[in-house]
């Protein structure tokens, strides 16, 4: 993979103010926070980092930041902010990162195959989106690509039995799914309705009032039989 450069200015400046200054010079106002030393202010041109984060990795891109006195600092980008109208980034915020010392992000979640369920006329879900990861920062991948073909109808796969790229693990402190075929609402409602006795219209949610009124109803009739 290609070195990701960001060329910086740092600044001295910091408040409200001079950030406004800075972004009508069109640079945008930065930090870098690394463990082991202060903090680093610092400004960059937007479309120069959408242009170093233009990678497979997106936001897990290791990129170099560039000072004019010969500095340089592997970084990831960790937060930012953006203009609510024209979307573009009016702070940053990144994290130092050095090779053979793990850090953890995290990594997009992609299905591929069609499962057994899906053909059986179930529907396919995605309950996670993204899978945590502790690995170098050389080694974070892409994406981490899960095969749904096995899953049958009202089953899953939880991230406990995906095997992750060499160099990785997965971190999470309960197991949970990250893909699972579910049984088609109507095919619930035609289950249930084929459940029920004859001639007993199956009653969800609503049962107890649908019961009150039943009993209501039948309970009229006894009571005008008592005036007569």
């Amino acid at each position: 993979m290609s070195e990701q450069i960001l060329k910086v200015q740092p600044r001295s400046e910091t408040g409200k103010g001079p950030n406004r200054r800075l972004r009508a010079s069109g640079q945008v106002p930065a930090v870098l926070y690394a463990r082991g030393t202060a903090s680093v202010h610092f400004s960059f041109v937007e479309k120069d980092l959408r242009a170093a984060l233009k990678t497979p990795r997106r936001r897990n891109t290791v990129v170099t930041l560039q000072f004019p006195d010969g500095r340089n600092f592997e970084v990831l980008l960790k937060d930012y902010q953006v203009e609510p109208v024209s979307r573009a980034v009016i702070h940053a915020d990144f994290m130092g990162v050095h090779e053979g010392t793990a850090i953890r992000v995290d990594v997009p979640v992609r299905l591929t195959g069609k499962a057994k369920g899906v053909v059986d006329g179930g529907i396919l879900g995605q309950p996670a989106r993204f899978i945590t990861v502790e690995c170098n920062p050389k080694d974070i991948p892409d994406e981490i690509v899960v095969d749904v073909t096995p899953i049958t109808l009202g089953h899953s796969i939880h991230v406990s039995e995906l095997t992750p790229p060499a160099g990785v693990k997965y971190v999470y402190s309960a197991d949970y799914p990250v893909a699972l075929v579910s049984v088609a609402a109507e095919e619930t409602a035609a289950a249930t309705a084929a459940a029920a006795p004859a001639g007993e219209v199956p009653v969800v949610e609503k049962g107890k009032k649908a019961a009150e009124g039943a009993a209501g109803a039948a309970a009229a009739p006894a009571k005008d039989a008592k005036k007569k």
